[in-house]
């Protein structure tokens, strides 16, 4: 027989407070949030991974590791019975709703932790509200992310969680962990919530396991739906991310193999870490706001714990609470370049949005002043004042960027023609017209790098091409092999960077791409494509950042090809004409400066990088063409004050790390370079740069050996063994210099390199 005892206090919640003060206030923010939302929708598919999620939804297929079936399944329903939208516009408008129950939501995680007032009541949606309009959310509230689905789970878990803790009632404790699994299938960053409340439980009731375990039943079940990706991938006309093959294949995908391999490339764990610890510091701490928002993430969890008993317990929580907080960007896979550090973020925010609220009810005059009934009514119209103001400077969005990029890449090429891509932006535009949309399913459209990784399944996927059964050792060597494997078969059209394909017989630009081994078959322009866009959608072209530089670096192929080509004057007026409408793009500013230093035009050089020096942050490219510009006018003092007062971004890029070293062997500073090269974060990719300063700074001998070892390390690396036969040629040792310039012609025998190298051998032979 159960024994009888005092029940707890149930807390008393606003919801039998009144309709007025209850309901109304937030439904109205509510749908004056949804309103402006629906007012910014984008006219059609962004770039990110707005063209996978929408194929993979139209479709109910498979996307990136590990599947998101959380996000995806809510998402393929809405767009059947959206069914009369395109897909991605029905999934622009399911964030959007999203975002509106996410206001709802955290309305209620406010009150739930506030005292039951009429203030609190008020000021509770109006806090709520003004979280929505911070741009981190606004911007997901209308891109195919699932992100706002997942903070929407995640603040409905946190407010049942209050509510245990305030009330200890059993379908709260059942909700909570309910909640936190639905998060946890739309993104495995959701997982580490689940901390807080196992961490209240074994603090507070120890006795409680139990029901810590049962708690969480419900959460394994949900945790079967990310099985949905495997019948998902059984279907061939849907989209499917490529995945290994086997039971090894499934489990690779599910713990992100790739992700993991690709960290593992860092080096050993230490390196790693301090790669990573780079990359975060910056973001979180990286100025006043870093440090208020880490504050405000340091003092929710104290008010998530506040409960504990007694202080040494509390003491614990806090201390493993913000540890939790501490490291959970350290585990994201390399935070600087992914999406999981904006839900490590909006935690933040939402915590110092929550702090703020919890202090301003304390004030005795504001709770006078929302409690009386006009007070009310003059709050909620500043508030939506405030966030129109905010929200009416947005654009109407009329980009339609990656649906352009697809027509301009797909035009009117032959049937069954191999489109070859390198990047995200392009191979999922053309992936989500092919599935979703049904345009052009003919062409065979392959992402080399997921190509490289996961060629088996290609293989089973693609039967009517000629694939290897091994892939090559470099990226690089794919088109060339292709092009070999599918001659005379079908066209074959390559979108990316033209140093690519360099070397390859026939290889011409024709709009967007390049025919890669075939004659041509039309000459229109990519820029006469671009400048026949209607004004509006040109300027909404400009108006993001990821959109202008795709088309920006397709300008800056073609005036590449025509300067190899032997027309530098095309190249010029091909840059000058992209210029004229883009005055301050640095990347091309740079590449016409380089353009004008080969052309020995300095002055004309300094003019047109003017821009580039008053920038407050200049590109990496522009702090590189700055820097060869002072290196030309002989000024290598200026060179390396130049780079060393860009140093935080110097660190960030190979090829500027180079010029770095480069400059500090010219001003003899080798001091300095090697303790820059030791505590760059890619130490190990810079062994052949510490090469240069050992023998330069007179030990020869031993930047040979370093080099040596290298190459054994890294073979595939024709940079290494060009270092060494400089180094064995200006000592003179012309032994050690033909024996590696026999390897390199073994490693590389369709380097352009091996015919100046044949020619030295020929002048050294002619000279004994």
């Amino acid at each position: 027989m159960a024994k009888k005892g005092k029940q707890p206090k149930q807390r008393q919640h606003p919801s039998h407070k009144g309709f007025w003060a209850e309901h109304l206030v937030t439904i109205l923010l509510a749908s004056v949030l949804f309103g402006l939302h629906v007012r910014t929708l984008p006219a059609g598919l962004g770039f990110g991974d707005e063209g996978e999620m929408a194929a993979a939804a139209a479709t109910f297929g498979l996307t990136h590791p590990p599947g998101f079936p959380g996000y995806l399944i809510p998402a393929w329903l809405w767009t059947k019975l959206f069914f009369f939208l395109e897909p991605v516009k029905a999934l622009h408008l399911f964030s959007a709703v999203s975002a509106s129950l996410l206001m709802i939501a955290t309305t209620r995680l406010f009150r739930a932790s506030a005292p039951t007032t009429r203030s609190a009541t008020v000021l509770a949606p109006l806090a709520a509200f003004a979280t929505m309009a911070l741009p981190l959310v606004r911007d997901y509230a209308v891109a195919a992310e699932v992100y706002i689905w997942q903070w929407l789970w995640l603040v409905l878990f946190l407010e049942q969680f209050v509510r245990y803790r305030d009330g200890q009632r059993p379908d709260h404790w059942r909700n909570l962990w309910i909640c936190w699994a639905v998060a946890v299938t739309i993104h495995p960053f959701s997982l580490f919530f689940g901390v807080i409340p196992a961490l209240h439980v074994l603090l507070t009731r120890p006795n409680h396991i139990l029901r810590l375990v049962r708690g969480m039943l419900p959460a394994a079940c949900l945790s079967l739906l990310y099985l949905v990706p495997v019948l998902a991938a059984q279907r061939d006309q849907a989209f499917i991310w490529p995945h290994g093959t086997g039971l090894k294949g499934w489990i690779d995908y599910f713990l992100a193999a790739e992700y993991r391999d690709r960290l593992v490339e860092q080096g050993d764990v230490v390196t790693l870490l301090q790669h990573q610890i780079a990359a975060v510091l910056p973001e979180v701490f990286g100025g006043g706001p870093g440090w208020l928002l880490a504050a405000a993430g340091v003092a929710t969890v104290v008010l998530l714990v506040r409960g504990v008993r007694p202080k040494p317990a509390r003491g614990l929580a806090i201390t493993l609470g913000v540890a939790f907080i501490s490291i959970l960007p350290l585990v994201s896979h390399g935070l600087a370049n992914s999406l999981d550090r904006d839900s490590y973020f909006f935690a933040l925010f939402l915590s110092a949005a929550w702090l703020i609220f919890l202090g301003i009810i304390q004030f005795y005059k504001v709770s006078r002043f929302v409690e009386a009934p006009w007070g009310t009514v003059a709050s909620v119209a500043l508030s939506i004042a405030a966030v129109l103001w905010l929200h009416l400077d947005q654009p109407v969005t009329h980009n339609r960027y990656a649906s352009f990029l697809a027509e301009s890449i797909r035009g009117d090429l032959p049937r069954d023609t191999l489109v070859l891509v390198k990047d995200d932006a392009s191979f999922f535009s053309l992936k989500y017209e092919q599935d979703a949309l049904d345009r052009r399913p003919d062409l065979v459209v392959l992402h080399l790098d997921l190509l490289h990784k996961h060629l088996d399944h290609y293989r089973a996927r693609h039967p009517e091409l000629d694939l290897p059964e091994q892939a090559p050792e470099s990226l690089g060597a794919w088109p060339r092999l292709l092009v070999a494997a599918e001659a005379g078969k079908r066209t074959i059209v390559w979108f990316g960077d033209a140093s690519a394909v360099a070397g390859i017989a026939g290889t011409h630009p024709i709009g967007s791409v390049w025919w890669l081994g075939g004659p041509k078959y039309r000459t229109d322009s990519f820029l006469d494509q671009y400048l026949a866009l209607p004004e509006r959608e040109r300027q909404a072209f400009d108006s993001d950042a990821t959109a202008r530089a795709i088309l920006a670096r397709i300008v800056r192929d073609l005036a590449l090809f025509s300067l190899r080509h032997g027309n530098p004057e095309l190249a010029y007026a091909i840059l000058d004409q992209w210029l004229e409408l883009h005055p301050t793009d640095q990347q091309t500013l740079a590449l016409k400066g380089l353009l004008l230093i080969r052309d020995k035009k300095l002055e004309d050089a300094e003019r047109v990088m003017a821009p580039i020096r008053e920038a407050d942050e200049p590109e990496e490219a522009a702090i590189h063409a700055q820097a060869v510009l002072l290196q030309a006018r002989g000024l290598d003092q200026e060179r390396w004050n130049w780079l060393h007062r860009h140093l935080r971004t110097v660190r960030r890029s190979i090829q500027l790390a180079e010029d770095y070293v480069a400059a500090c062997v010219a001003l003899g500073k080798f001091d300095v370079a090697l303790d820059y090269l030791d505590r760059h974060p890619k130490a190990a990719r810079l062994i052949p740069l510490r090469g240069d300063v050992l023998f330069h700074s007179g030990e020869a001998q031993a930047a040979i050996e370093l080099l040596e070892g290298y190459q054994r390390q890294r073979p595939a690396d024709a940079r290494v063994l060009e270092k060494l036969i400089l180094f064995h040629t200006l000592q003179g040792n012309d032994q050690q210099q033909v024996k590696w310039i026999q390897e390199f012609g073994r490693r590389f025998p369709n380097h352009p390199a091996n015919r100046r190298y044949d020619e030295l051998i020929m002048q050294k032979a002619l000279q004994n």
